[in-house]
């Protein structure tokens, strides 16, 4: 059974949502010192509800609206404990934030390119040029950024010696992904929300950390682990889903993800 603390709201209109928001929250306010938790998909979002909240509800202040990714990572961050916790600081302060991945799959690339996997690798960057190298190592640092999110149980799986994607790419990843993974002071987001997903589908009592209430502001698609973090979470806080989708603008509630029909909330 889904948790009753799980709630979504539909419209095909940002201001619908945003309405909704603004009356929720004003109908039941939090204390004076706690900050309420608003998760966006980007910059514009964040900016646009802070200044409709503010109009709305005559401020916007306490207001904390992180990026998924950033929210799971503080989430971990609180309630971790691991023998190899990040660092304090920012998601992207950590060993597998994508500035600190670029130089670091640089460093890597020096004694991975002489292997044989990593050919493809090896004749692009042939001629020398320290440009085209460091842009290489942004892209598939943006790309291994993706995949903590969006493919954590490809990146487990890497970790664990198996390849479930057979092709040349894959093969030069997995390696070098294996290489950071084990070079890394930290563990990565993928294997920290592996932990607090768990802990937040078994434990009795809450975990450390947890906000008092959530709120998901704007979506249109969310990657099935954050999904899991969602229903997790809705069993200790509320949880509210203010999703853009085609329909009557009709408030739905956590029933709509109880039959399994959508695959992202399966």
């Amino acid at each position: 059974m889904p948790s009753r603390r799980l709630r979504i709201v539909t419209s095909h209109r940002l201001d619908a949502l945003l309405r909704a928001l603004a009356d929720a929250l004003a109908a039941a306010p939090l204390p004076p010192l706690a900050r309420e938790v608003v998760v966006v998909q980007s910059q514009g979002m964040r900016r646009w509800v802070t200044l409709q909240l503010a109009d709305r509800l005559g401020c916007a202040a306490s207001l904390y609206m992180p990026f998924p990714g950033a929210f799971g990572h503080r989430l971990a961050e609180a309630a971790d404990a691991a023998p190899h916790p990040a660092p304090p600081g920012g998601y992207e302060d950590s060993p597998f934030g994508r500035d600190a991945l670029t130089w670091r799959i640089d460093d890597a690339l020096d004694a991975l390119l002489p292997l044989k996997g990593f050919a493809p690798l090896r004749a692009y960057l042939a001629d020398g040029d320290a440009r085209k190298r460091h842009q290489l190592c942004a892209r598939v640092a943006n790309l291994f950024d993706d995949y903590q999110i969006y493919r954590p149980d490809l990146l487990l799986a890497w970790e664990a010696g198996k390849d479930p994607v057979k092709c040349d790419d894959a093969a030069w990843q997995a390696e070098l992904w294996r290489r950071l993974t084990r070079e890394a002071p930290a563990d990565h987001l993928a294997r920290r929300f592996e932990r607090l997903i768990e802990s937040l589908e078994t434990c009795a009592a809450p975990p450390k950390g947890l906000p008092p209430r959530l709120a998901v502001f704007g979506v249109t698609t969310l990657p099935p682990v954050f999904i899991r973090l969602l229903r997790g979470l809705a069993r200790f806080v509320e949880v509210s889903l203010y999703v853009v989708a085609a329909n009557n603008g009709r408030p739905t509630t956590d029933d709509a993800i109880g039959g399994g029909a959508n695959p992202l909330v399966a």
